[in-house]
């Protein structure tokens, strides 16, 4: 990131660099430095450093793919903010999240990944897997295990082929309409919750109803009325932030894990729409927000 962008990425944040020789500490908002997150969450041979490591093989590969098809990609989510804020995963985080800006990228990708599909890291969405109801698609390592500890959430999961180490690939439009995007979420929710568990077939039968029928009508709605320089993330998804064009293209390179990869043009404003004051740390008590743990063999 260029100098002036990070002066503003830090600029009224609670961050202070104490120089002692030519080693740079990066003490945060809690007290906390970078090493003593490191010792504390992922240190070297720790299984959940394994697990990061794992991801990022898989996120090499991806990343392999879309230069190979000419495919636009950046990271996105948390990852984003790994990025920026630690120059690499943030030390406690357990998944990888990326976005294509291009719904005919999206689905190019899809479905190169689905024709030509890898030895370990499998295609996830609902043509591969009918317990999969999200209408984004996961790129999934069938050598790991994703283990939710939320009693609810792991009812979920095992009604999924695939439980791996995951990247989350989320596909983002011009023109969405917040208001639309809110309403299938409501759906997405609903169906989640009440029906998922209970009554498979009613679930699936609203799933099909949302992405065949509700989502293509607002995609013609929003093709009318949707503004071209503001992206969302597709309808039915429960994200809801609005970007405007101009901070997220043409995109930049950050470096993530000793790796070059594309970020959006601002990632200080993006990552601000996102998450507000992202350079503080979150309370300790709020880190495992996924409530999970791993398997990974080898």
């Amino acid at each position: 990131m260029e100098v002036t962008a990070l002066s503003k990425s830090i600029q009224g944040i609670n961050i202070i660099l104490l120089l002692f020789s030519t080693k740079i500490i990066m003490v945060f908002n809690t007290g906390e430095t970078s090493d003593e997150l490191k010792a504390k969450y992922n240190p070297e041979g720790s299984l959940l450093r394994r697990v990061q490591l794992r991801m990022l093989d898989m996120l090499l590969y991806f990343d392999t793919v879309c230069k190979e098809q000419h495919i636009s990609y950046r990271l996105d989510g948390g990852t984003l903010l790994g990025a920026v804020r630690h120059g690499g995963f943030i030390p406690w985080d357990d998944d990888l999240d990326v976005a294509i800006d291009s719904q005919e990228d999206y689905k190019r990708i899809l479905q190169y990944i689905k024709n030509h599909p890898h030895p370990q890291f499998v295609l996830q969405h609902k043509k591969t897997d009918k317990g999969f109801n999200n209408i984004w698609f996961t790129i999934r390592d069938v050598k790991s295990e994703y283990i939710h500890l939320d009693e609810e959430t792991a009812k979920h999961d095992n009604l999924r082929k695939y439980r791996g180490l995951q990247i989350d690939v989320f596909p983002y439009e011009p023109k969405r309409i917040r208001t639309l995007s809110l309403f299938c979420k409501k759906m997405m929710r609903f169906n989640t919750k009440y029906l998922l568990l209970r009554h498979k077939i009613l679930s699936n039968m609203l799933f099909g109803v949302q992405r065949n029928f509700i989502h293509p009508l607002f995609n013609i709605i929003s093709s009318f009325f949707g503004n071209k320089n503001k992206y969302m993330i597709s309808y039915g998804t429960p994200f809801n932030n609005v970007f405007p064009r101009s901070i997220m293209k043409p995109y930049k390179s950050l470096t993530f894990e000793g790796h070059e990869f594309p970020v959006p043009a601002d990632a200080d404003k993006f990552l601000t729409i996102q998450y507000g004051n992202y350079m503080d740390l979150p309370p300790i008590d709020n880190r495992n927000h996924h409530n999970v743990t791993f398997k990974i063999w080898d």
